[in-house]
């Protein structure tokens, strides 16, 4: 994943993602308005390796 990697919006806030909705495979279901994308922006990320090495963690 890119550091800062293109997050989806859909009108369903809870259904949005990191991974652009699939609306030729959602349109035959009959929620599939909740995936409807209503924007697209740039979220800054850290992976969690980058956290496990900054508190000196092994496990969680």
């Amino acid at each position: 994943m890119s550091p800062d990697p293109k997050f989806y919006l859909t009108r369903m806030r809870g259904c949005s993602s990191f991974r652009e909705p699939n609306c030729d495979l959602l349109s035959s279901y009959p929620a599939s308005t909740v995936f409807d994308l209503v924007r697209t922006t740039t979220l800054q990320v850290t992976p969690l390796s980058d956290l496990i090495k900054k508190w000196n963690r092994t496990a969680w």
